[in-house]
């Protein structure tokens, strides 16, 4: 149960990055004084969106835990073949 709300915390947090970075772009289109300082808007709202994410995957890595790399099974097991 805790590792669902984790995953779906994750998703919240990818969620709300996407939605900074979007609405990051409609106020550099619309806002001329946001072209000033391009660097230092690009790096505040870059900033936003990574410690969104973080923050996301942090609970998602506490609640549910560290995600097991699927493991790789052969396709074709007959010798010769590619």
């Amino acid at each position: 149960m805790l590792g669902r709300l984790g995953n779906v915390l994750y998703w919240a947090g990818c969620i709300f990055s996407v939605i900074i970075v979007g609405v990051g772009l409609y106020i550099w289109s619309v806002e001329p004084n946001a072209r000033k300082e391009p660097l230092v808007f690009i790096l505040v709202i870059g900033g936003l969106a990574v410690v969104g994410w973080a923050i996301g995957w942090a609970f998602r890595y506490v609640l549910a835990g560290p995600q097991a790399k699927p493991q790789q099974t052969a396709r074709n097991t007959r010798s010769g073949s590619v």
